[in-house]
């Protein structure tokens, strides 16, 4: 499983100066312009492709025999995201 670094992403402490924040990213959208460094929606997008290969491995993990109670609260939240 891949891991995703937030720590880039502004909304994590990040002060990158080419991420666009909510204004920006607005702004940006209503004018037709393209956006530099990251923006919500490029976030958001990647999250749900991380999202949807965990829930892809939680589908192959197949029967669980040791801490069946943790992998289904994994699983749960898993599928909450998704």
């Amino acid at each position: 499983m891949t891991r995703t670094n937030i720590t880039r992403f502004p909304s994590c402490g990040n002060r990158n100066p080419r991420a666009s924040g909510c204004r920006s990213t607005s702004d940006h959208e209503w004018k037709k312009q393209p956006h530099e460094g990251e923006n919500a929606p490029r976030i958001i997008q990647e999250i749900l492709d991380f999202s949807k290969k965990a829930q892809d491995e939680i589908l192959a993990a197949g029967p669980v025999t040791k801490n069946k109670e943790e992998f289904q609260r994994l699983q749960g939240d898993v599928y909450c995201i998704v």
